[in-house]
């Protein structure tokens, strides 16, 4: 699959980092050139460009970047009709990540979705650390598992290849209304990693009977 990364930060680098590893096509999307393409070598990207340019060559792409900055993404994202759209964004007021946006009862997903209609929006990753997707996901042979929530069955489904070829356990957990779910997970990883202080190296693990 062609994946384009929409962020350079620590989710976009490592989840890229991962896809690239795994025998994915991958292009760094960035509004400054420069760290593009420094990323898109750091991590073995086949290539580098604007996020219009990133997508416009992409099946998919991720879309990595602070939930505070996402009125002024989107409109950079040129033409994403039909392409699955992976998101992995926390709405968060700012980067403390203790005021949450009044999205009225709907979930960062869903918000998307709406302001990109023809895009197949699959929520996924947004409640694994960073740590673990510039690291690795693999716990003593246990993968760590990633929640999928999404209309598109189809999309989905890629998803979840995609999911499983970087050596993650993909979870069906249900349609997009389930992303405000998928996302209250992460407030509590969150928490769990921040106020209780159990640090970041460690993961959600569904463990079927």
């Amino acid at each position: 699959m062609k994946v384009a990364i929409v962020g350079t930060g620590n989710m976009g680098t490592g989840l890229g980092r991962q896809f690239s590893a795994a025998g994915h096509e991958v292009i760094v999307g960035s509004r400054d050139l420069e760290r593009a393409r420094t990323k898109a070598e750091e991590i073995g990207a086949a290539g580098h460009g604007t996020y219009a340019d990133a997508i416009a060559q992409a099946d998919a792409f991720l879309l990595a970047v602070n939930w505070w900055n996402i009125d002024e993404v989107l409109p950079q994202l040129g033409k994403v009709d039909g392409k699955i759209l992976i998101d992995c964004t926390n709405p968060y007021t700012d980067d403390t990540y203790s005021t949450p946006a009044d999205l009225g009862g709907s979930s960062a997903a869903e918000e998307i979705q709406r302001r990109l209609p023809a895009a197949r929006v699959v929520k996924a990753w947004n409640h694994v650390y960073a740590q673990i997707v510039n690291s690795s996901p693999d716990f003593g042979g246990a993968p760590a598992s990633v929640l999928l929530a999404s209309d598109d069955t189809e999309a989905k489904e890629a998803v979840a290849g995609l999911a499983r070829d970087a050596g993650y356990d993909p979870v069906d957990a249900g349609p997009l209304w389930s992303a405000y779910n998928v996302e209250k997970v992460a407030g509590v990883m969150i928490t769990i990693a921040y106020v209780v202080g159990a640090g970041t190296d460690q993961a959600l693990k569904i463990v079927p009977r």
